[in-house]
């Protein structure tokens, strides 16, 4: 649920006349209007479906088992429908100025719900009341409601009578309308027809009437038509213009209404749909590109269609909030939808495929030949695997505003997703013949697996596939690499901040990691991460429900629920999202590392990073959790996951303490009523309980110091378990608390807390994380102590060793011992002092089989050593088994001595400047010299300037060298969007119309995004933004606005000239089989094996 606003008048655009004098809202408008304006010569229908698509529809059902099944589905639906009495339908109908409501308050004897809409539990058999889902029918004698609800004693008020009204207006409008009008379409039968005609007028005889919505919706004053509120208006219009529009022939929309003196057509264009229209476009002038904006604009583009109103359509396609900016500003470059928030991006998907409908379809002006808004590459992109490319093991990760995902799946030979399934039909049928429809085919298949009127032919929107879906081609490609990547390998997308590591072979465990930004309807959560394994969404993200509960401001949405560390306890403000730092694809590892310093920098934290690693394969992975946090005073480490907590060992915890974690005085978490909201608090929307970081919710907390290393579990089912295991650290102060899940009928979550303090704190919260059934295999994570060691010079001809020593819990600032043989010479070496404890850590874990796995992990690449070991590098990780190593993977790193190995790659890696860029190829040209065969392919290249906020990454699709300089080959547009120069005030501002909401964060601020970014115009103006400000317009701080022109278009800029680029060489080395070791990378290296060991390197035969 969005949050609503208040309604805002019409600022800056006006339509005819002839729709200006319909009012809003109100009583009936028979007297004030003139006739009905008749239509132009346009066939009928002419929106959603067509004459050649009904004929489409029919043939289907004739031939394919499938679409018999829909049609016969509708006509039974329509046939109860048209053997009822018209004045028994007519008597159902609620009256004038009647109440509808959610029933958000549900039932104030036992608490339950009873569903909502046509989902409630209700029947004509009793008319007015609702069944709650414990069988309590209400009202009753002690719960009297006489239409406008009941006020509970604790001030709540219950609408029983609303509820079942707006159940009445749902089955009547969505189930029989909507049955009947498809079943005219199907069979030309008049008595469908006339029934539909008879429930479209009567609804439109109340429809002026009703224009508060739902009235316990939380907004102030309340605003809609029926029962939906506000937005939600244009999502029911649209259907009931679909509805009109196909008995539109009809004679009986000729016959008297029942408004006197209108005929049932003039009633329901008048009354109805041009009344919900002008609301929709009044609404619609707020501005904004969000979900409700689409909403409400496609409604007015439905109706222009429909009923030949040219500005409704001209506002949708080509205004500043029209189609054409909501796919260039919020389809981002790797095809996902801005909202921080899967349930929202879904949604948006839909909804802009409900304007490529009609416009596909439509024959008014200003567009009388249609327009195919399918050929643009951003809907293109959306329709292909929005849901898909970020699904782990099966599941749509919950995170921002999202339902919480409570479901067991066990994967199957491949993931699934109906939403996905239905976007690659519609991208088939509305592909021209070519190679891009081949490729539209073969996805197609493979999500269906099978070509239509095969089993799982029908799946997706029945309605559209009876009147649209056609025969897949007998011989149909294989399914392209590039979907094979997003739909189940490791992959990021660099504008929407998600990174996602998959393994096995169904990609049985998955870990998706979120670097931002956070945008509308997401969570204060950058850096937060989803785990999927056994089944299970394991991290039980808590999600959302409704956006207006105490629960869902107050918790839900805070830092402190979700599994990250928070700054001084509070949640995360300012700016948001941040940069990819690292990220790997090997066989045994998949790697990311990101980090968001915005997310904190108003507390002074100058580090804000976590790195993770999922190491093995299928059900057998885990998890490396490694969170640096650098500024502040105190850092919570918050773990939860789904199922109970059981004995937290390591630490001896103290009793349960009264109230929270917020203090003894506060307990949120025991005062969660059935809807969310907070005892004692009634009709407070939106409110936020103190102390305002979600703190109060975490009660019955316990504590206790660290005495060794800490081990936690979790018991999702009988044979789920998570094991989180943490090294000692005598710093440390282990809590645990538990806190109330969006809703009481959901369950609680178990938190474990590790908090440090201190003046000026680094903090390295360091964790091993274990999905498992049955016993667990990994045993221990322990810390590897390192040292800055820098000898200065050796004379003599004997090996002189040396060993740093520092203690094992404590910052290593100890000085060196150096070793040498009697015969060696002196060897002098520097005492400096070492590293605070989070630039380079290393730990090695250990399994039950007797394996151990070593990692490293640094934020440079100096040389460090301990332990008979010496690492320089970002990222190394070692499996060792039989005491030899048996894989090593290495990224961005000069050097490697340990466990009887030596490897010692030619680079870390390729850096250079950005000296020009081509936008139509997407080609940066560099003087760098960087390998241009082949072995950078998909590699990723990140970029940087001193004026971003962030950094931006890139694959590389392929290089190419030309007269001595490189042309980069990004695999993504580096257009992230357009806008408009509607104002320049003054010499370094810029107004533009057109909104963009990647420049507004979740705190309905500036992200901070745009900042450093190039804009640049057709004729040639360019700047670079300073600063962005999110309003109803965007007004850019820039460095130089003289050269832009009032009026011109421009468009913003991810890479440009000057900006510094960094690819990060890997390597993997593996032991095979034969004993010898293997060698793969996207550097050479100098390898040193144990004698007995040869080296293969990459051009060699394995074998």
């Amino acid at each position: 649920m969005s949050k609503a606003k208040k309604n805002h008048p019409c600022l800056f655009f006006f339509i005819a006349s002839i729709i200006l004098v319909w009012p809003t809202s109100g009583c009936s408008v028979k007297d004030k209007n003139p006739p009905v304006k008749r239509l132009q010569a346009v066939r009928h229908p002419t929106v959603y479906v067509t004459q050649a698509d009904i004929e489409r529809g029919r043939r289907n059902a004739a031939r394919f088992p499938w679409a018999k099944a829909i049609a016969d589905g509708i006509l039974g639906v329509a046939d109860e429908w048209a053997a009822k009495d018209d004045a028994w339908i007519l008597a159902q109908v609620p009256g004038q100025g009647a109440c509808f409501a959610y029933g958000f308050t549900g039932c104030p004897i036992c608490g339950a719900g009873w569903g909502i809409w046509d989902k409630a539990r209700a029947s004509f058999d009793n008319p007015g009341h609702v069944t709650c889902d414990n069988g309590h029918v209400l009202p009753d004698a002690a719960h009297p409601d006489p239409g406008t609800g009941w006020v509970a004693p604790d001030g709540r008020i219950h609408y029983f009578v609303g509820s079942y009204n707006a159940w009445v207006i749902e089955k009547l409008t969505l189930a029989a309308a909507e049955n009947l009008s498809y079943a005219y379409s199907l069979t030309g039968d008049e008595r469908y027809a006339a029934k539909a005609a008879l429930i479209l007028d009567a609804v439109a005889a109340i429809y002026p009437s009703c224009g508060k919505g739902s009235w316990d919706y939380p907004s102030t004053p309340p605003s809609g038509r029926l029962d939906r509120p506000w937005y939600q208006v244009s999502r029911v219009l649209v259907r009931l213009i679909d509805h009109y529009d196909q008995i539109y022939n009809s004679r009986s929309l000729d016959t008297p209404s029942a408004t006197a003196g209108l005929t049932k057509r003039q009633n329901i264009e008048t009354n109805m749909l041009r009344n919900a229209a002008a609301y929709c476009f009044e609404q619609s002038q707020a501005g904004g590109l969000n979900n409700g904006e689409a909403d409400y604009i496609r409604g007015t583009l439905a109706a222009g269609i429909c009923l030949d109103i040219p500005e409704y359509i001209a506002w949708a396609v080509d205004g500043p909030y029209g189609i054409f900016s909501f796919l260039e500003n919020n389809i981002s470059r790797d095809g996902q939808y801005y909202e921080s928030s899967p349930l929202y991006s879904d949604h948006a998907r839909n909804l802009y495929v409900t304007y490529a409908e009609p416009l596909l379809n439509c024959r008014r002006e200003p567009y009388p030949n249609g327009l195919d808004l399918y050929a643009h590459p951003k809907m293109r992109s959306a329709l292909t695997l929005l849901n898909l490319s970020i699904a782990g093991a099966g599941h749509l990760p919950p995170y921002g505003d999202t339902m919480p995902d409570l479901s067991r799946l066990d994967p199957g030979p491949k993931p699934e997703n109906t939403s996905d399934l239905m976007a690659a039909k519609r991208l088939y049928e509305r592909t021209p013949d070519s190679p891009e429809k081949a490729k539209a085919a073969a996805l197609r298949y493979y999500l269906a697996d099978s070509p239509a009127g095969k089993p799982h032919g029908e799946a997706g929107d029945p309605k559209w596939l009876l009147f649209h879906q056609t025969e897949l081609p007998a011989q149909v490609p294989p399914l392209p690499a590039e979907f094979k990547r997003r739909i189940m390998g490791t992959h990021f997308l660099g504008q929407e901040g998600l990174g996602l590591l998959r393994t096995g072979a169904r990609g049985e465990t998955a870990l998706l990691l979120r670097f931002g930004p956070s945008l509308n309807h997401g969570h204060f959560d950058d850096l937060g991460y989803n785990l999927f394994g056994l089944g299970y969404e394991l991290t039980y993200d808590l999600g959302y429900e409704y956006a207006n509960t105490h629960t869902q401001v107050g918790w839900a949405k805070q830092t402190a629920s979700h599994n990250l560390v928070v700054v001084d306890e509070t949640s995360q403000q300012g700016l948001t999202g941040g940069s990819l730092r690292l990220f790997a694809d090997f066989p045994g590892v998949k790697l990311i590392e990101a980090s968001s310093e915005n997310s904190y920098a108003g507390r002074g934290v100058s580090l804000y990073q976590r790195t993770m690693a999922l190491v093995g394969d299928g059900t057998d992975a885990y998890i490396v959790d490694l969170f640096r946090v650098r500024g502040g005073s105190r850092h919570d480490y918050f773990a939860h996951f789904r199922g109970k907590l059981g004995t937290v060992g390591g630490v001896a915890l103290g009793r349960p303490e009264s109230g929270s974690l917020a203090g003894p005085e506060i307990a949120w978490g025991t005062k969660q009523l059935n809807d969310g909201d907070m005892e004692g608090h009634p009709n407070q929307f939106y409110w936020n309980p103190p102390p305002g970081n979600g703190y109060g919710f975490l009660v019955h907390p316990r504590r206790g110091k660290m005495t060794g290393p800490v081990s936690a579990q979790w018991q999702a089912d009988r044979e789920a378990h998570i094991q989180v295991i943490m090294p000692p650290n005598s710093q440390t102060e282990i809590v645990t608390g538990d806190a109330p899940g969006i809703k009481p009928n959901v369950p609680r979550a178990e938190y474990v807390i590790a908090r440090r303090k201190g003046k000026d704190l680094a903090s390295a919260f360091a964790s091993v994380i274990v999905p498992f059934s049955g016993t667990a295999d990994v045993l221990s994570l322990e810390s590897v102590p390192l040292e800055d060691s820098v000898i200065t010079s050796l004379r003599g001809r004997q090996e002189a060793k040396f060993r740093p020593h520092a203690p094992h819990n404590d910052k290593m600032a100890s000085p060196q011992k150096v070793t040498r043989s009697d015969k060696a010479g002196v060897a002098t070496h520097s005492n400096g002092r070492g590293d605070d404890e989070i630039a380079a850590r290393s730990f090695l874990i250990r399994h039950r089989d007797g394996a151990s796995d070593f990692l490293y992990s640094a934020l440079d690449d100096k040389t460090r050593s301990g332990a008979d070991l010496s690492l320089g590098g970002k990222f190394i990780f070692a499996r060792v088994k039989d005491g030899a190593v048996a894989s090593l993977y290495l990224v961005g790193v000069r050097e490697f001595q340990g466990f009887g190995l030596t490897v010692k790659p030619e680079t870390t890696g390729w850096e250079g400047e950005v000296e020009g860029v081509d936008i139509k190829t997407r080609a940066l040209i560099t003087t760098a010299d960087i390998p241009d065969d082949g072995r950078l392919a998909g590699a990723m290249i990140t970029f940087s300037n001193p004026g971003y906020s962030r950094t931006t990454s890139y694959r590389i699709a392929k290089i190419v060298k030309e007269s001595g300089r490189t042309k980069i080959v990004l695999d993504e547009p580096v257009v992230v969007g357009k806008g408009e120069a509607t104002e320049i005030k003054g010499p370094r501002t810029l107004v533009s119309r057109i909104p963009h909401e990647y420049a507004r964060s979740v705190h309905r601020q500036e992200s901070g995004f745009f900042r450093g970014k190039l804009i640049r115009s057709a004729s040639g103006a360019e700047t670079r933004i300073v600063r962005a400000t999110p309003g109803k317009t965007l007004e850019l701080e820039v460095e130089d606005a003289s050269a832009f022109k009032p009026g011109e278009i421009f468009h913003y800029i991810d890479v440009q000239k000057g900006d510094e680029f960094r690819i990060d060489a890997v390597g993997r080395l593996e032991r095979l089989p034969s004993g010898q070791y293997q060698y793969t990378g996207t550097s050479a290296a100098d390898i040193r094996a144990p004698r007995t060991e040869r080296i293969l390197h990459e051009k060699d035969d394995p074998r």
